[in-house]
Formats: structure tokens, C-alpha cells, sequence
């Protein structure tokens, strides 16, 4: 677990060109402490990039404020891959 909260787990497992994109998004989306979801490519142990959707959820307490944010990352490469047949019949 220390290894996913080092500063430097993002730029290990993130596609490098998705890390500038996501930072941003993510920066964003913590501000306005809204639930919200991206696509990133994350690198496996064997180096190869999946595609994911990664949904992130505010645990508030009874005031509302975020104590506390839950992700959940759900592998997507098949609907990629279905996603860009749909794009080159069209």
C-alpha cells in the first residue's frame, strides 16, 4: 500500500502520456468534490498497458465535507477495442 501513496506510483504505472491529462482532470475534480471517472492506460507487471475506467467517490460526513476518497478501477480494453470497430465502419 505505501507503494500506491508514494508520489511517484502515478508516473510508474500511468501511461506518460496520460499523466499530464489526468493530473489535471483529477486536480479539478477534487476541487469541486464531485464523484467523477476517467480513461487511463495502466502498465501491468509484465509492462504492458490496459485500459481502464478508474471512478472516484467523496465519503462525506454529516456536514459534507470529504473525509475521504474511494476509487474503483475496472479493466476496459474490450471496450476499446469495440469502441474503435464501431469508428472504422462509420
Amino acid at each position: 500500500m505505501e507503494a500506491v501513496r508514494a508520489r511517484t506510483f502515478r508516473e510508474v504505472v500511468v501511461h506518460p502520456e496520460d499523466i499530464e491529462r489526468l493530473r489535471e482532470e483529477r486536480s479539478a475534480a477534487l476541487a469541486r468534490g464531485l464523484p467523477f471517472s476517467n480513461e487511463q492506460r495502466a502498465r501491468r507487471k509484465d509492462g504492458q498497458y490496459r485500459w481502464f475506467l478508474i471512478q472516484y467517490n467523496p465519503l462525506r460526513d454529516e456536514h459534507g465535507q470529504v473525509l475521504h476518497w474511494y476509487a474503483t478501477g475496472t479493466d476496459i480494453v474490450r471496450l476499446q477495442a469495440r469502441r474503435a470497430e464501431r469508428a472504422q465502419r462509420k
